[in-house]
């Protein structure tokens, strides 16, 4: 992947692309080929990261509040492949096609190609 994959959208002031089927968003401001390599290394390393992740989760005071009942298998049966968010530190990792249920987006923030969890934002 490099710098050509991605389509400038004036109206958000992002660029936008698609890789491995992660849709993937980068503001204008953070656009580099630096921050082009980034993206393709976390969507390299999302499939041995995505445990830690549900496990981050299912500890997560927010989501335990608003999903109580899930358990760290439904939740990795159910998030599904999210929208890739990169931005200077890291990124976050929006779920908006996902089965934990239908009114809400997941927002999970990280830093580094994942190394560390730094947050659980659910919003509707």
């Amino acid at each position: 992947m490099n710098r050509n994959n991605f389509i400038f959208s004036p109206e958000r002031e992002e660029y936008l692309a698609t890789f491995n089927d992660f849709h993937i968003q980068i503001p204008e401001a953070f656009m580099s080929d630096e921050r082009v390599v980034f993206a393709e290394a976390v969507i390299t390393m999302y499939p041995r990261k995505v445990v830690d992740l549900a496990v981050f989760c299912k500890e997560s005071e927010t989501f335990q509040a608003c999903y109580p009942e899930e358990t760290v298998n439904t939740i990795l049966n159910k998030l599904h492949l999210p929208i890739l968010k990169v931005d200077a530190r890291g990124g976050m990792f929006t779920y908006c096609e996902h089965e934990i249920d239908d009114d809400h987006l997941i927002d999970i923030e990280f830093t580094g190609v994942m190394d560390s969890f730094s947050s659980v934002g659910i919003d509707g």
